[in-house]
């Protein structure tokens, strides 16, 4: 079928002129949210500084920044920290059919990559990352099913398959060393779904430096041609397909309309700092508590149907989704971010810092929601839809909802999108003034005319 070598071909040799510039422009806010959602994580990730200590105590000196520090470390190295960052917060850019947060593997990567090779300019890094963010959601379409039921965990696999062939690009590499990468990336990059049903592991919230690592790894070997990659890595009897998703994969859909459509133009960019999957549930409520003037206190119960894939995320296991202990388990539970929506009228990052987590009142409220699965909310593009009743005491209140602002059918304005980047920048471990917030801003924005984007990362 020659899908893995179609693939390479497209990774390699797109020109950047023949990519509408929309997408480049859609690719240029992902960058600046991706690096808005990390600088916040620098403070908010508990894991973060024993990521940091690992650096300090056993890499060597390179020219690649941690983030956030003074340290300079060697590629591989700045990806896995960097990218331990991304999905902390759980505010990144979502593709919704692909249900993967496509960025947060190839930014801290790539950029890595960037610093690495010099003199990488920001148009060069724009239609990189746009062609591993396109990538990595292909290969989760083309998987074809949720595989957490298979033992799996894979956003983070997905997503290194996107920053591998893109980083390739970036290096210049030829199909042969490219071939060598993927070869390498698929004997380093898993991941277990099990880690969903312990409440205490913080897995989750840094399984894409994982992902980053073992690409940028990948692509650093190649570079010697160690002659380690294989033909149909993707869609061969053996391949990808077959061992992670078994009967559910279509491998086809890996290529189809490669080059046409383009599914990392139709990015989320978040409002709400929770699991995509919340959203609509979130919104619901704070659009029912303020048409009706309800009080926190009015809510009797909850009954909401939804997909089976928001039931198997942010919803079971129950044990764990109504009373979390940790901010990355609340931001994947739609009963407490629901409770939080209703007590507070808003979902905000302030809102799981440790010290205001434990909250008995929204952990009554998590229980008091009902949810059964509705089948007609299978297909992907329909996953996050819900139908919610609220039983109240001034009677009952309906929502049906299928989209939540940040979705490019409600897209966030300019202004909102700015706020979100000065609000996740206000709580980076840089303790950046207002003047040199603005500066990085003005920088992001400007990115597709730098001559070298490693002038971003050493503001970072």
């Amino acid at each position: 079928m020659d899908i893995t070598r179609r693939l390479i071909d497209f990774a390699l040799n797109t020109k950047t002129e023949d990519i509408p510039p929309e997408y480049l422009d859609v690719q240029k806010h992902s960058l600046m949210d991706a690096l808005g959602c990390i600088e916040a994580a620098t403070t908010q990730n508990p894991a973060f500084p024993s990521f940091v200590a690992y650096a300090k105590e056993h890499c060597e000196t390179g020219p690649c920044k941690i983030y956030s520090t003074d340290l300079h470390v060697q590629p591989d190295t700045a990806a896995l920290v960097n990218a331990a960052l991304s999905h902390s917060m759980d505010l990144e850019d979502t593709c919704q059919a692909a249900t993967l947060h496509s960025n947060a593997v190839t930014t801290p990567a790539l950029l890595s990559l960037a610093q690495y090779r010099g003199g990488v300019s920001g148009k060069e890094l724009l239609a990189a990352l746009l062609i591993g963010s396109e990538i990595a959601c292909r290969v989760s379409i083309a998987t074809g099913e949720d595989l957490a039921k298979h033992g799996w965990h894979t956003p983070h696999v997905f997503g290194s398959y996107g920053a591998v062939l893109a980083g390739c690009r970036l290096m210049g590499y030829d199909y042969e060393q490219t071939l060598d990468a993927l070869g390498c990336n698929a004997y380093a990059a898993t991941g277990l779904s099990q880690m969903m049903n312990d409440k205490n592991s913080l897995m989750r919230a840094v399984r894409d430096g994982f992902g980053a690592k073992s690409a940028v790894q990948a692509v650093l070997l190649a570079k010697h041609r160690p002659r380690i990659g294989f033909e149909e890595l993707f869609e061969g009897e053996k391949g990808f397909f077959k061992a992670y998703s078994r009967a559910g994969c279509v491998p086809e859909k890996l290529v189809e309309g490669l080059g046409e459509k383009w599914y990392a133009s139709e990015l989320v960019i978040k409002f709400w700092p929770a699991c995509l999957g919340c959203h609509t549930s979130i919104q619901s409520t704070i659009e029912v508590m303020k048409e009706n003037d309800l009080k926190f206190e009015d809510i009797l119960s909850v009954d909401m149907k939804g997909s089976e894939f928001i039931r198997s995320i942010v919803v079971d296991p129950r044990e764990v989704k109504n009373r979390p202990v940790t901010a990355i388990s609340a931001k994947f539970s739609i009963p407490y971010c629901m409770g939080l929506a209703a007590k507070k009228g808003r979902v905000v990052l302030s809102d799981f810092l440790p010290e205001n987590l434990p909250d008995e009142d929204i952990y009554g409220f998590a229980e008091r929601v009902n949810f059964s699965v509705e089948p007609e909310y299978a297909p992907r593009i329909k996953a996050n839809t819900v139908d919610i009743t609220y039983h109240t005491a001034k009677g009952d209140f309906f929502k049906h909802k299928e989209a939540a602002l940040g979705d490019p059918s409600c897209p966030l304005s300019d202004e909102q999108f700015r706020e979100k980047f000065r609000s996740c920048t206000a709580l980076s471990a840089n303790r950046y003034t207002e003047e040199q917030q603005e500066d990085l801003l003005k920088m992001l924005e400007g990115v597709d005319k730098l001559d070298d984007v490693g002038k971003i990362v050493e503001m970072l």
